[in-house]
């Protein structure tokens, strides 16, 4: 079928925006906002509609690595239309494994199933030149599309590998991704917090994780057992897991380490309960 895919690395395109966005002050993506994340994703549908000439949009793939349950940032981009969040994990070093394999085995698998044929591709990875090639071999034409800002000294990181087998290479700097992403220094936001907002926030989320977590005890089928509860305190780290991740979805935030502790009692005393 003549359609479009646009399939995206974040970890590439949201690391290269916030050094653009930061003039080379950071690298930290903790440091970038998304202000507007259906602007962001439309504003890649733009380019790859005019750069390939196809109007057919399949869908957007957001690939990305997940650590401890879903962001804030995912939860936006799950609820943009037409856009499918696939994820990987982060290792102790922050750097994102099983993103690269499935780029390339949804590439592969589009063309193969002739479910499109124009991909544009945000990347830098040279790892997935091999996938570039074989959905070329499948009648496929890929654009590849980077991120750099001249001006500011931050050129597109992309590896040649990638960009010499790609059929059109595209670039977009400061002036495409300011409307959509924010530079805002992680420390500068914490100092513009007044302490006394904080200490309400967390009084107010006792009483939500309170409930989350008789939720999740309740929800349990077969109950939870108390022997997940070690002597000294310490819960399985299995279920500690689920529970944690089960607070973060209900109450919609991340949890600070006293709100983790704040679960971790409140499941304590539920299962200690009569």
């Amino acid at each position: 079928m003549d359609r479009l895919v646009v399939l995206v690395d974040a970890g590439y395109l949201l690391s290269q925006a916030v050094k653009v966005l930061s003039a080379k002050k950071s690298r930290s993506r903790a440091d970038l906002h998304l202000n507007d994340a259906a602007g962001l994703v439309n504003m890649l549908i733009s380019k790859a509609r005019t750069e390939l000439n196809n109007n057919e949009l399949l869908r957007v793939y957001w690939y990305d690595g997940l650590k401890g349950g879903l962001s804030a940032e995912h939860k936006a981009i799950i609820d943009v239309d037409d856009v499918q969040l696939r994820t990987g994990t982060i290792n102790g070093q922050g750097q994102q494994k099983g993103v690269d394999s499935k780029i390339v085995i949804d590439l592969i698998e589009l063309a193969s199933n002739h479910a499109i044929s124009d991909a544009l591709v945000v990347t830098g990875d040279g790892d997935l030149a091999i996938g570039i090639e074989l959905s070329q071999r499948r009648g496929i034409r890929v654009a590849v599309l980077g991120v750099e800002d001249l001006n500011v000294g931050i050129t597109h990181s992309q590896s040649p590998e990638v960009t010499s087998v790609a059929d059109r290479v595209i670039r977009i700097g400061a002036a495409d991704l300011t409307p959509f992403v924010s530079y805002i220094p992680k420390a500068a936001a914490a100092i513009a917090t007044p302490a006394a907002a904080v200490t309400v926030a967390v009084n107010v989320g006792s009483f939500q994780i309170d409930a989350a977590v008789k939720d999740f005890v309740a929800s349990q089928n077969p109950p939870i057992p108390a022997g997940v509860v070690a002597a000294t305190g310490a819960i399985e780290r299995a279920i500690d897991r689920l529970l944690l991740y089960h607070v973060y979805i209900v109450i919609g935030k991340r949890l600070s380490d006293s709100e983790k502790r704040h679960a971790r009692d409140t499941f304590r005393s539920l299962l200690q309960m009569p």
